[in-house]
């Protein structure tokens, strides 16, 4: 009976510290989108045929490197469903530690009009929305 009260107790013991060890660690997470036109000092939501659409997700708390993926899905856009991924839109990266990833595109003239929805995505999993006209 003793042996099984201390395996019990070395039991809660170890549970405890790794729920203690979990709260210390912090998620790696987008802690800001933002998209821009021409240059990075204005930002912008509306962008017309031929202009750039970059993008900037700045990560916190990445302790390696973690792969940042961009999506650009319709929103509300004529001939398009909502949530359909835009062709030839999409881009990854690999980023170390808290840096940014980059987003680069050019409005072609085949995009038609209406509100898009830029995704950024950290291993799969949705982090944040951005959209845009």
């Amino acid at each position: 009976m003793k042996k099984v009260i201390r395996i019990s107790a070395v039991g809660v013991f170890a549970i405890a510290l790794l729920i203690a060890q979990a709260c210390s660690y912090s998620i790696v997470h987008i802690s800001s989108l933002k998209t821009f036109s021409k240059d990075e000092g204005t930002e912008t939501t509306s962008f017309k045929t031929g202009d750039f659409l970059k993008a900037k997700a700045q990560l916190a708390d990445n302790p390696d490197q973690i792969r940042v993926e961009f999506l650009l899905y319709a929103e509300d856009v004529p001939g398009m469903a909502k949530g359909d991924f835009v062709p030839n839109t999409g881009q990854g990266q690999l980023v170390y530690l808290n840096r940014s990833a980059d987003y680069l595109n050019i409005i072609s003239p085949d995009m038609k009009s209406g509100t898009y929805t830029l995704r950024a995505d950290l291993l799969d999993d949705r982090i944040l929305f951005l959209i845009f006209t």
